[in-house]
């Protein structure tokens, strides 16, 4: 399978499940022949990645095929009349969603990272050298929705199918032991270095369509009861535990326990 066949096999994937998503009813996404040729879908969206200036991947649609995604997706998140422009934005996060995603797996295969970057809206098909069209349909809700159309840019491609390098198996570099006096003086050069620290009461997950629900007033739970202590991290690293205090009227935490370098490796990864 090329490139070009992998990723496209990948934004299929990662299209249908940011739909099931929010729909709250599976959506499949597959590959279709060509029902529209490309200069008659008036919907298109140019995506730039990390990777360069220009516009490297596309994707093209009908009007009437995005608005049916749109409504769709807001009638599972509980929106039953919602308004043109509610429809169109719901189905552009419905892209970037995928787009993001995508953008991970070409990081991955990539090996470094990638994000995505500005994108553009425009009423014409992509007029730089693009490898595709690839074709594919949606079906969800009993409807089959076949006027999408994507294109990955030739810059793109060829990043991709440029050889990978692996790495040299050459012995780490040594680092030095903390309490020894070159690791001291290492040390010392980071001692100024400030260090975001934060206090996690707990977390949670909603689905998308919850997300939408959210007003003022609504409360979300936490997987942590309050007799628990919190987290406290220093740049994404959970270092200690403790719980809540105020202290002149902010709040503070006491640090009740110091976690071990082990269990801190275990976060970290």
């Amino acid at each position: 399978m090329s490139s070009a066949e992998k990723l496209f096999s990948q934004w299929m994937k990662l299209f249908g499940e940011a739909i099931t998503g929010m729909a709250g009813q599976t959506a499949t996404v597959s590959a279709c022949p060509p029902t529209y040729p490309p200069e008659q879908l008036s919907n298109w969206w140019g995506q730039k990645l990390s990777l360069g200036p220009d516009e490297l991947i596309w994707i093209g649609t009908s009007t009437e095929s995005s608005e049916e995604v749109g409504k769709v997706a807001l009638a599972g998140a509980g929106l039953e009349d919602p308004s043109p422009e509610d429809i169109e934005g719901t189905f552009r996060e419905l892209v970037g969603q995928a787009l993001s995603g995508l953008s991970i797996e070409i990081g991955r295969q990539l090996k470094k990272e990638v994000t995505c970057a500005e994108g553009k809206l425009s009423a014409n098909p992509p007029v730089s050298a693009t490898e595709g069209p690839h074709t594919f349909q949606v079906e969800i809700g009993g409807k089959t929705l076949n006027s999408f159309v994507v294109h990955f840019s030739l810059q793109l491609i060829n990043l991709l199918d440029q050889p990978k390098t692996e790495p040299s198996a050459s012995a780490p570099p040594r680092i030095a032991a903390a309490d020894s006096p070159e690791g001291r003086n290492g040390i010392d050069l980071l001692l100024d270095v400030e260090l975001p620290v934060r206090v996690s009461f707990g977390k949670a997950q909603l689905q998308l369509r919850d997300v939408l629900k959210l007003t003022t007033g609504s409360i979300v739970e936490l997987n942590r009861s309050v007799t628990e202590p919190v987290d406290i991290l220093v740049n994404n690293c959970v270092i200690a535990r403790g719980e809540v205090v105020v202290v002149d009227g902010n709040y503070g935490v006491r640090i009740n326990q110091i976690v071990s370098r082990q269990e801190r490796l275990r976060f970290v990864g």
